[in-house]
Order: structure tokens, then C-alpha cells, then sequence
């Protein structure tokens, strides 16, 4: 069984949603459509930035870098640093990323998620629901 991430919002207007990921990916949270993690719709969202934060999932490593956003990114109630530039690989611990744990909540505007590392059959290859070159599965049905 491999690692896979899953992101559930615990408040907020997507209150609910849960985002799986495999494999190793850099994903973005943010307002803006491109987003994998689009949170967008509601007034409340208006506190997420287009382009809020960024995921650079492997894994079990999860790692979260701000980017510039207006309302900050928070980890464990701790503000995460902002990147000087969008990365595309993470940072150095301390510099632009913190390091996430299964459990670990993440507040962006006022959006809270909690991150889980899982391991699940069903978000392996071959699964007809999930196509093997899809990174993200958006309100995931299954269980695990």
C-alpha cells in the first residue's frame, strides 16, 4: 500500500471536503481556478489569497510554504514563512517551509484543514475512478 495525503477542511464555507493526493506532487491551495485545492464560492473565502499557499507532498513528507498571501499561512497555529518565489522543490526547513504531521491543522483566511497520512488500497493504480495520471482527488469516496 503506498502513503497517500489527505487534506480535510474541519471549517469553514467547504466544511467537509477532502482532497487525496499520491505520489510525489507540489500542489497549490488558493482562490484561483488553476488551484488543485480550490476554495472559492463564499464570501469567507475572500480571506484566501488567488495563489495562498503551497503543498509539496511526497509520500509521507508533507511540507507547506506560503506564498505571499494576504492573511498569512498557519501551521499548528504557527505562521508559516512566506517564499521569496513561487518554489517548485521545497526550501530549507525554516526558510519558506514547515514541515506537516499527520494531524497537524493548516488555517488559511478562515479555512482550517486537517492533514492525514494514510495508507490506502483504493488510491492505488488501476483504480477506475481515480486515473493513474490524476495527483488529486477532490470529496474521495473511499473509507480509508
Amino acid at each position: 500500500m503506498a502513503a497517500t495525503v489527505r487534506l480535510t477542511v474541519l471549517s469553514g464555507a467547504h466544511r467537509g471536503s477532502r482532497f487525496c493526493f499520491r505520489g510525489g506532487c507540489v500542489t497549490t491551495l488558493g482562490r484561483a481556478p488553476s488551484c488543485e485545492i480550490h476554495l472559492a464560492g463564499t464570501e469567507r473565502d475572500q480571506l484566501i489569497s488567488r495563489q495562498h499557499c503551497q503543498f509539496h507532498l511526497d509520500g509521507p513528507n508533507v511540507h507547506v510554504c506560503d506564498l505571499g498571501s494576504s492573511n498569512g499561512t498557519f501551521l499548528n497555529g504557527k505562521q508559516v514563512e512566506q517564499a521569496g518565489a513561487v518554489p517548485t522543490k521545497p526550501c530549507k526547513e525554516g526558510s519558506c517551509i514547515a514541515a506537516a504531521c499527520d494531524g497537524d491543522i493548516i488555517t488559511v483566511g478562515g479555512t482550517t484543514l486537517q492533514v492525514h497520512i494514510i495508507d490506502c488500497q483504493g488510491h492505488g493504480g488501476g483504480d477506475p475512478d481515480w486515473p493513474e495520471a490524476q495527483i488529486v482527488k477532490c470529496n474521495c469516496a473511499k473509507p480509508c
